[in-house]
């Protein structure tokens, strides 16, 4: 179950009435907290997510924790990805972590086109901003 929000991409999860895990959202970055869409992102998962039970899937074409320590994992709640739900209503961008490959890239690239072609989200409220660069995926 999600017990915290720390931002628009990270949360605590507690596992199985266990230990609490800080989970760093697969393939997404948010803007941070006071940036323009940081508070609106955070609590869009807030709303998505927080206290409520959700299953945690590693890519196995990444690394299982990111470099602050956080388990990485794409995120499902209801039977929904977060993270895509994130990128469709423009509160987010695909983030690739040591810019390698990972399963769901296509699918998020999509959900954050549609977002920008609408200007949803930060694409339409946060003046000029655009997409940043993503390159494509090196082969793996």
């Amino acid at each position: 179950m999600v017990s915290d929000v720390v931002d628009g991409n990270t949360l605590v999860v507690e596992i199985d009435k266990g230990p609490r895990v800080r989970v760093r959202l697969m393939g997404v970055a948010t803007p941070a907290q006071g940036e323009c869409f940081g508070d609106e992102a955070k609590a869009r998962i807030q709303g998505l997510a927080l206290y409520r039970r959700v299953v945690l899937v590693g890519d196995p074409t990444q690394s299982t924790r990111d470099r602050r320590g956080r388990l990485l994992a794409y995120v499902e709640a209801k039977g929904a990805d977060v993270g895509r739900q994130l990128l469709v209503g423009g509160f987010g961008a695909v983030h690739l972590f040591r810019k390698r490959p990972f399963t769901r890239f296509e699918s998020y690239q999509a959900a954050q086109a549609r977002a920008t072609a609408e200007a949803r989200g930060m694409w339409g409220s946060c003046g000029a901003l655009k997409p940043p660069e993503t390159p494509p995926p090196a082969p793996a």
